[in-house]
């Protein structure tokens, strides 16, 4: 339970170059895609099922 807020003052700490804040906002972009992805084929569903 203690490590994990020392790895986010680890980071913090750390400078981060453009590259690694790019590649940051391509993750995070992923990430919010696939949540998107996620809600929506679940909306699908329960369509489905509501039409069934």
């Amino acid at each position: 339970m203690e490590e994990k807020p020392k790895q986010t003052r680890d980071i913090r700490i750390t400078p981060l170059t453009p590259e690694e804040l790019l590649a940051r906002k391509k993750e995070k972009l992923k990430t919010l895609r696939h949540l998107r992805f996620d809600y929506i084929e679940e909306f699908r569903r329960k369509d489905y099922s509501l039409i069934c």
